[in-house]
């Protein structure tokens, strides 16, 4: 088996509002046939709507609705819908990773956040209590 690297995949350029400190993008359709892509930007994304297979750097799982990963900068990534899924939607906020280190230094209660920077260089999956709000 042939191993996926950015020759296999497309550059996406994300581009920053010069007001803003990240891109939110809400994204939603009938189903996901995402190109294989990466950008230097951490990227996290929550499910949804929709179920599939996620490919992430040299991993592939399924995915499904309520899913919240967190991906490193330049990370090959796509999510794929199946047959069976028939709607797809996702929020996901782009982001420098600078933005981490910022947010750690401005406020005591996030000095622990720029720790996730190489947490998140292969792919991080939220599961548990961890990812439960309120």
């Amino acid at each position: 088996m042939r191993r996926l690297s950015s020759h296999h995949a497309r550059f996406e350029a994300i581009t920053l509002d010069p007001r803003s400190s990240f891109h939110v993008l809400h994204t939603h359709g009938e189903r996901w046939n995402l190109a294989l892509h990466y950008h230097p930007e951490v990227e996290l994304t929550l499910i949804i709507k929709g179920h599939g297979m996620r490919f992430v750097g040299d991993s592939i799982q399924p995915f499904e609705e309520g899913d919240l990963c967190l991906l490193g900068g330049s990370l090959l990534h796509s999510w794929y819908s199946s047959e069976s899924s028939t709607q797809a939607e996702a929020i996901v906020i782009q982001f420098p990773p600078s933005m981490l280190h910022k947010l750690g230094d401005q406020w005591a209660e996030l000095s622990r956040l720029p720790q996730l920077l190489p947490r998140c260089q292969c792919g991080l999956k939220i599961d548990g209590p961890q990812r439960e709000i309120g």
